[in-house]
């Protein structure tokens, strides 16, 4: 399915409920979650509206190691998921500036579609929703404020959870292009789980046109404002 980027990025700051139920949930009544789970009484809770007047144009992102990278897909019957092959491990793309905290390191991403257009991504923007969303999932490389950073580096998802500042999910609203394969959606819809190998070219969908360094920036149109 070829797909164009479309000129918002949004930056999400994500702390996940690590005990949440194991039961089928979906975006309907959110306004009623902190019933069920307090955690989801806060104000940095997904799905995100964006409206203008808490928008502004962020710094740029730097982008490391976002060439060609050796991926493992699965579509496990709710999405596409892409993972790092173990072998790419050593050289982890990484993302930093736009505003973040620190350097964060690539785990992985994963697409939201849905059965129209008119409402396949998770956020929205002005109450409009996108055709499809990509979340690429970072964890911060390591932690600034503890007395001795090396020993505090996050080795993966798992232990950045447990810090507030542990992850940076940075989400790409994209729409169909012209040659896009309607076939394709069908494919990655289905309900059967499979696993391949592949490469994924993370960059063609992020960098500026003309940028060829190892390492670019990109620079978010839209951002949420931190509202803490």
């Amino acid at each position: 399915m070829a797909f164009k980027e479309a000129v918002f990025l949004l930056l999400l700051f994500q702390t996940l409920n690590r005990e949440a139920a194991a039961t089928h949930w979906t975006y309907k009544g959110v306004e009623e979650w902190a019933e069920e789970s307090p955690d989801c009484a806060g104000k940095r809770q997904s799905p995100v509206d964006i409206s203008e007047p808490k928008a502004f144009v962020a710094p740029p992102f730097l982008f490391k190691n976002y060439g060609l990278i050796n991926v493992s897909l699965q579509n496990n019957g709710h999405s596409l998921s892409v993972r790092l092959h173990p072998q790419q491990e050593q050289q982890r793309p990484r993302l930093a500036g736009g505003g973040l905290s620190g350097t964060f390191d690539l785990d992985g991403f994963h697409f939201h579609w849905g059965s129209e257009d008119s409402r396949g991504s998770e956020h929205l923007l002005g109450g409009c929703a996108f055709p499809a969303e990509m979340h690429l999932v970072h964890f911060k490389e390591n932690n600034k404020t503890a007395p001795n950073p090396y020993f505090c580096r996050y080795k993966s998802v798992k232990e950045a959870l447990k810090y507030d500042d542990g992850l940076a999910v940075l989400g790409v609203w994209l729409v169909p292009g012209r040659d896009s394969d309607s076939s394709a959606r069908e494919d990655l819809g289905g309900g059967s789980t499979s696993d391949s190998d592949s490469k994924s070219t993370t960059r063609k969908t992020l960098e500026d046109d003309g940028t060829s360094d190892s390492d670019f920036k990109s620079t978010t149109r839209k951002t949420l404002e931190d509202d803490r």
